[in-house]
């Protein structure tokens, strides 16, 4: 392995280690994420975006790339999947504190009601993402989850649990960022009124690579318990992204 120069060999050992959890990632041991993926860019990325994270849907992908977003940003989106009723729906709003410290949260909603079932589940995330070096990020959030099931508008079936999430991004070389994410670390179960206790989602854990050529496009790759694959092109500098990158120099590039 080639560590750039001026590295520690701190940073040669972080490097192994997310390669060694590339080599040890559910894809090996088939554990699918259970959550539905938010943020159109990101899912027109196919889920590679974990090594971006560049917007609001980085409390999802990887709260370590909120530290860099840079500014002030809130989103909000609403499907109705497939025209049938089941809608997703999902607001974020991220804040920068400092150049080095940034908080969000969002909320999200999916559910169905055809007048004699319904079933609905809200999820309250909040999330904050330290800049430990320049080439460093680390982040993490803690998400309250809620579901419940009606049947004829008479509620049959309530519950909540609590799920955490951690993330890295770091940058080997310009232009070229490795993120890895621990999502629903312990795995996020929800206990019912009754007692019962349901595994809403497995731990999940993503490797993931990213690299962009200026006025050209980035390309990335995750793996989790399957390979995502993305492509965004940039045919015009204008049309680009403005936020800051983990730089190995210790100022800030642009992407």
């Amino acid at each position: 392995m080639i560590v750039p120069c001026g590295r520690s060999p701190r940073f040669a050992a972080l490097l192994a280690a997310l390669l060694a959890a590339l080599a040890t990632s559910p894809a090996a041991h088939g554990m699918p994420s259970s959550q539905v993926p938010v943020g159109a860019r990101a899912i027109g990325m196919g889920g590679a975006f974990s090594a971006i994270a560049d917007d609001a849907s980085a409390l999802f992908w990887n709260p370590a790339g909120l530290v860099g977003i840079g500014h002030q940003e809130f989103t909000i989106s609403h499907a109705d999947l497939y025209g049938t009723g089941n809608h997703d729906d999902l607001a974020s709003f991220v804040l920068p504190l400092s150049p080095r410290l940034t908080v969000a949260t969002d909320w999200y909603h999916s559910g169905f009601d055809d007048d004699e079932l319904g079933f609905t589940e809200n999820r309250l995330t909040y999330g904050a993402a330290l800049k430990v070096r320049p080439w460093l990020w680390a982040g993490a959030n803690a998400k309250l989850l809620t579901r419940s099931t009606s049947l004829d508008g008479l509620s049959i079936l309530s519950g909540r649990g609590l799920g955490l999430d951690a993330g890295l991004i770091t940058s080997p070389a310009d232009r070229w960022r490795l993120g890895l994410v621990a999502q629903d670390i312990t795995g996020t179960d929800v206990r019912s009124s009754a007692g019962e206790v349901e595994n809403a989602y497995a731990p999940n854990f993503r490797f993931a690579t990213a690299y962009t050529q200026p006025r050209i496009g980035t390309a990335a790759f995750d793996v989790d318990d399957r390979w995502h694959v993305g492509l965004e092109v940039t045919p015009h500098p204008s049309l680009a992204r403005s936020g800051s990158a983990p730089s190995r120099t210790g100022t800030e590039s642009k992407t």
